[in-house]
């Protein structure tokens, strides 16, 4: 159950049960639309074909506000805003206050849909230069590497790949990964700051690749300083991720914010997907917000449940083993690895 906590809000429900003419279903395109009450200042409509509510405030079926702003605040995260200042200024300029919660469940399920209906787009221009970048990132305590595949020219990224070590392997696989997403081979030039991309990138094509050092010099007027510095920016802030898969998550809705959403003067002020010729049916978060999030916020809270009673279980076993043992027993709390990083 998604928990848009807003101050708006007993619906009244003296609904004008009358048709509405000229209304038309956002979802079954009918036109047996009726008024169905208010929400604070706000119309509610009821389709009587296919039983769904909506508002007149731009809110899509299913939810409260409209996409306008569920999209600003994605963007907000993805540009470095914490959720404390994205809260103030979600309050200060539209007058809605969220919770903490409701944001967060904003950046997990738009950023899981953005990234399912954008799978599939390949990009038709890219050089035959790529950078493979790498840098160290906390994630409950422990160092883990991010690896970043990109395009030279574009500054598009094919790759991202979270590991614990910075072995040959891994670098192997965030290079297969960027494979996957131009479904070419590796190209004839490489860009790396890391060693471990030397042996992967020669072990995996036969064709000779020429590799040489990335460092600070030789990538301070490329397209790509400004990607690479900004997200080495948002990897230190990663410190509130407890595990490597909420890291992996947000990298990859980073991925989707940079390479789609992102303009940059070094592009003449395009996208990378713009400069690279990936072409994407949105223009901005606001258009992914327009979409039905609602399969993606079910199996997400299907799956918080599913942890949930997982780690009561094992909480449970504990508690059993320690008064068998004659150990005093030790309440935890359970932790169904929900972050709010950046508060």
């Amino acid at each position: 159950m998604n928990s848009e906590a807003l101050q708006s809000d007993e619906c009244s429900q003296s609904a004008d049960l009358s048709e509405d003419e000229g209304l038309v279903c956002p979802k079954c395109t009918e036109t047996s639309v009726i008024k169905y009450g208010r929400r604070g200042k706000s119309q509610i409509y009821l389709c009587k074909q296919c039983e769904i509510r909506w508002t007149d405030n731009g809110a899509m079926p299913g939810r409260r506000v409209p996409s306008e702003i569920v999209g600003h605040v994605i963007a907000l995260y993805y540009s470095g805003f914490t959720i404390k200042r994205i809260r103030s200024v979600v309050g200060k300029t539209y007058g809605f206050t969220l919770s903490t919660a409701t944001i967060y469940e904003w950046i997990q399920d738009y950023s899981k849909l953005a990234e399912q209906e954008l799978q599939n787009i390949k990009p038709l221009i890219y050089n035959n230069s790529w950078v493979a970048y790498e840098t160290v990132i906390k994630i409950g305590g422990r160092d883990f590497w991010l690896w970043i595949i990109m395009d030279s020219r574009t500054g598009f990224i094919f790759a991202t790949h979270l590991s614990p070590e910075p072995t040959a392997e891994d670098a192997n696989a965030a290079l297969r990964q960027a494979t996957q997403t131009v479904r070419a081979a590796l190209p004839l030039h490489m860009a790396t700051n890391h060693p471990s991309i030397h042996e992967a990138a020669h072990g995996t094509t036969p064709r000779p690749i020429i590799i040489e050092l990335l460092d600070s010099t030789n990538i301070t007027d490329s397209p790509i300083s400004q990607l690479t510095s900004a997200i080495e920016m948002r990897a230190k802030k990663a410190r509130g991720f407890r595990t490597d898969g909420t890291a992996n998550a947000f990298f990859k809705g980073l991925t989707v914010h940079f390479n789609y959403f992102s303009r940059f003067q070094s592009l003449a002020g395009a996208t990378p997907a713009k400069a690279a010729n990936a072409r994407s049916p949105f223009s901005s978060w606001e258009d992914v917000a327009k979409l039905d999030v609602r399969p993606v916020s079910h199996a997400r809270s299907r799956s918080e449940r599913l942890r949930a009673r997982l780690e009561l279980e094992m909480q449970l076993q504990r508690a059993i083993r320690q008064l068998r043992s004659g150990q005093p027993l030790i309440r935890e709390p359970v932790d169904v690895d929900i972050e709010h990083p950046d508060q």
